[in-house]
């Protein structure tokens, strides 16, 4: 799966399971060409309105769902609230969405915690924890994002970047997870996919703590005079030496080139003192 015009918050789904995992616990559908076309075509930007209709309708059908109902306000923890526009599926299934202007920001659109609780992504998220619905679609024409709402975790959403949507012949991979989430014939199971993928990472996680005290072992075994120290002098030794050279490794090649060390790029660093050219 290509993921580069996704991005994740929250801890319910992580690229690795996405990649990876997805695919054994649901079938990623396949959307029809005629319908993807259909879709492409129509994405426009603008206000509520206009996002609405060439955005929110049109994927709602892609999807799998009847053309969305206006609701009426919710009532949530902070007062009456935003209730968006439900879609249903012949299935029973029902996919409650938000189309806001393009020129709105999903988020907070300044650093306060006001800004924060008033921006359209934490009231979609209280409407779904009022509602008792595990997801809901919000979207402002450039952005396509699944919420994902579970009362017993923290709010988790996953945010596709649709520009190049309308220029794309075959239906993306990003729209193909979208549709295998939140699609009507799966929704029913996204309960089930979010547990696949808790214990994907947990998986993954036993992998990586079980490598990572191989190579402690094998650093400590590797040294000449090991049997002078204190064993549990060495073990802690080892292991701050262990994580401080993941740490390195890690932010040597960042999955975004900015996330990285801004003093990678110097001569001195790769030219003498980077654990990568070493290991070249």
């Amino acid at each position: 799966m290509n993921l580069e015009d996704c991005s994740l918050s929250g801890s319910a789904l992580t690229e690795p399971f996405l990649r990876d995992g997805l695919a054994t616990v649901a079938p990623v559908r396949v959307i029809r060409a005629g319908d993807w076309e259909d879709l492409r075509e129509s994405l426009r930007t603008g206000g509520a309105q206009r996002v609405h209709l060439h955005v929110t309708t049109r994927l709602a059908s892609a999807l799998g769902y009847s053309r969305p109902t206006r609701q009426h306000q919710v009532t949530t923890r902070e007062g009456q609230e935003d209730g968006g526009w439900l879609l249903r599926a012949p299935n029973g299934a029902t996919l409650r969405a938000w189309s806001i202007p393009t020129e709105a920001d999903l988020d907070a659109p300044e650093r306060s915690v006001r800004a924060y609780r008033a921006s359209p992504t934490r009231i979609a998220q209280r409407v779904l924890l009022s509602r008792a619905e595990p997801a809901g679609l919000l979207t402002n024409g450039d952005v396509i994002r699944l919420l994902l709402c579970d009362p017993a975790r923290s709010d988790s959403h996953l945010s596709i970047a649709i520009g190049t949507w309308s220029t794309t012949d075959q239906p993306p991979d990003s729209f193909r997870i979208l549709q295998t989430l939140a699609g009507a014939a799966n929704l029913p199971r996204l309960p089930t996919i979010l547990e696949a993928a808790r214990l994907h990472q947990a998986r993954v996680t036993t992998e990586l703590r079980r490598q990572a005290r191989e190579a402690i072992v094998g650093f400590i075994n590797a040294l000449p005079d090991r049997t002078a120290c204190d064993p549990a002098t060495l073990w802690r030794e080892g292991l701050i030496l262990v994580y401080r050279l993941l740490f390195i490794l890690k932010l040597e090649c960042p999955a975004e080139a900015t996330d990285g060390f801004s003093f990678a790029a110097t001569r001195l660093w790769r030219d003498a003192l980077s654990p990568n050219r070493a290991l070249g």
